[in-house]
């Protein structure tokens, strides 16, 4: 059974599909998946806060830029492990492919952690999550219930 914020993250993902069109038709699901509190932290470091991801995520989705989830993959109670293709309708340089650790709190993303693709950087992403020890050892003997 899913989780409302993975069904809305799903959702989400599913409403990029390579058409121009006003973000105005997803924003009451971007406010509903987004905490207020939201962080974005890129690759480098550099920080957004929720304000300017939705400034962001408008400009994709009026330009047509398609998502396609690859994994989706929870890591802990607390987190998922996302790795998505964005591709754009021009393609060329615009396709890019992002690996992230999404944090969830009272039903909601609360950071997006994008993350190299070396072992390290993820394992760091990963770990930031508190319950990270607590899931992977309850998952090693399947005691972990996808509605905790």
């Amino acid at each position: 059974k899913l989780m409302s914020w993975e069904s809305n993250l799903q959702r989400y993902f599913t409403a990029f599909e390579a058409s121009k069109r006003d973000f105005s038709e997803v924003e009451p699901l971007f406010d509903s998946l987004y905490h207020e509190d939201f962080t974005f932290v890129s690759k480098d470091g550099k920080t957004l806060n929720r304000d300017d991801v939705k400034e962001l995520h408008a400009g994709c989705y009026s330009m047509g830029i398609k998502l396609q989830s690859f994994t989706f993959k929870r890591i802990a109670s607390d987190s998922i492990d996302v790795l998505f293709r964005s591709e754009s309708l021009e393609g060329g340089d615009r396709d890019i492919i992002v690996h992230a650790v999404y944090s969830i709190e009272d039903n909601k993303v609360t950071k997006c952690q994008v993350v190299n693709e070396c072992f390290s950087s993820v394992a760091k992403a990963r770990r930031s999550s508190c319950r990270f020890h607590e899931y992977t050892l309850m998952n090693k003997y399947h005691w972990y219930a996808a509605s905790a």
